[in-house]
This record gives C-alpha cells, structure tokens and sequence, in this order.
C-alpha cells in the first residue's frame, strides 16, 4: 500500500443525488366509515327539516304543566310502549323537556300517529290527562327565575299578585310556578309565562315592578354537565340579584309617605 505523503488531500466522494420522496395520493374511495363518527351539523339540520314534531301535555295545559319526574316517567313508559308487540311502532330523531312538556320529532307519518294513538292510553302513567298536538299549535311559553325579597312569611302568591297589580299592562294569568324555595327572607320562583308576558318583561329591560322598588326577572338556563348528553331538567337556579332599596330605605319612604 503507497504511503500517503504529507499535505496530501483525500479527494472527496462526490455527492450522491438527493432522494426525492413520492407522496402517496391519498385514498379517496373505498374509505371505511367510522362507526363513532358523529352525526354532522347537515345531517342534523336535514333531520330537524324533515321530522314531524309533536307536543305531549296536559289537556288543561299550561294551567297545569308537567313536572321533572313526570317527564322522566313518561319518556321510560313511551320506550316500554314501543316494545311491547310485534312490528313498527315508531321511529325518532329526537325528544325534549321544555315548559313543562314533552317535544318529540317523529321520523314520518306512521310514528306521529301511533305516538297520537298511544299517549291516552299510556300504561302505568299516574299523572293528568295527557293529550297530542303538532309542535307548532302549542303556545310559546318561556322559563324565567326571579327572587322576591321580604315575602317568605307568605305564600308565593301574595308576591305575583304583587307583580301583577304594580305593572300596568301585565298579565300573570298564565304564570305557572314550576319551582318555588325559600331563600333568606324571600321566595326563589321559578315560573314559565306567556309570550306576552315575556315581551312585555323583555321591554322592561327584565326589571319588574315589586313593593318599593324593583325585581330583576331573567331567563332560566339550565345547569350544563359534561358526563350526561341528554337534556338537563335540572328545575333549581340561584336567586337573581334583587333590584330594591335596602330594608332601612323602604322603611323610611313609607313614613315619609
């Protein structure tokens, strides 16, 4: 082997060509479909267009409305309902609690009728009279929390004839008290009214007439959880600030008056 002399450079290998690396085209067919995918925000839309919605309340309704537990019971008799015999009962898309009923989207004509058929017969139910409309003949009615101070040593109504006689054009003849609790000196209410009342309350920047001053009368939002998908019938909610002089205040006007 010949001795490399010294200062002499080792020629360097010239460099190789770079690989260019292909990308693969991305499958576009044949894809299989996950079976956890969600419904998408179309399909959903496409669903809501096409479903027939009925109401299940009372027949007195909204003098008389459907409590939570009533709720609950009736969807589980409705399911059992569903089981019970051989062939097509009915098909879904979905069903909600709201203002003191039960909404239901039936799929097509067939399960809006037999859902129309079942519900006066319904097995085991131990609530009032129930009766079927179109979700478009039923009333609008809205959930609303208010807290009225100083009037827990009286029953809760004393406080909506209040409302009712302190703001001109107000009717609460179709109030319904869907929850009542005692809080400190005052009641916690919590009330569906009618799209008038709603309105006229709205108008009023949601501040209502009450003894010496003014309550605050706010839309109800239910408590949201992330372990349950199903709608909340959750009926508590924290009392809404009341809007009134203090105690000493109102004291001192009716004197002065």
């Amino acid at each position: 082997m010949e001795k490399r002399k010294s200062g002499q450079i080792t020629p360097q290998e010239p460099p190789r060509p770079k690989r260019v690396r292909e990308d693969k085209p991305q499958e576009t067919s044949g894809r299989r479909s996950n079976p956890n995918q969600q419904p998408t925000a179309s399909r959903k839309y496409a669903e809501a267009v096409s479903s027939i919605r009925k109401a299940v309340l009372p027949r007195n309704y909204p003098a008389e409305a459907l409590r939570s537990e009533q709720l609950t019971a009736l969807q589980d008799l409705i399911v059992h309902a569903l089981s019970v015999g051989i062939g097509f009962t009915g098909a879904f898309n979905g069903i909600f609690f709201k203002g003191g009923m039960l909404l239901v989207d039936c799929q097509n004509e067939n399960s809006a009728t037999w859902l129309q058929g079942i519900i006066p017969r319904l097995e085991g139910w131990m609530g009032p009279a129930l009766c079927v409309s179109r979700g478009d003949e039923i009333p609008q009615l809205h959930r609303m929390v208010a807290f009225f101070p100083r009037s827990a040593d009286k029953g809760y109504d004393i406080a909506l004839n209040l409302v009712r006689n302190q703001n001109e054009g107000l009717s609460t003849s179709a109030w319904k008290v869907v929850e009542s609790k005692v809080e400190g000196s005052g009641w916690n209410l919590n009330i569906t009214m009618d799209d008038e009342s709603y309105k006229y309350t709205r108008q009023k920047g949601f501040r209502l007439n009450f003894r010496f001053g003014k309550i605050v009368v706010r839309p109800w939002r239910p408590k949201t959880t992330s372990t349950s998908q199903e709608p909340s019938t959750e009926m508590t909610a924290a009392p809404a600030p009341p809007v009134t002089r203090p105690a000493a205040h109102e004291a001192t006007a009716a004197v002065v008056s």
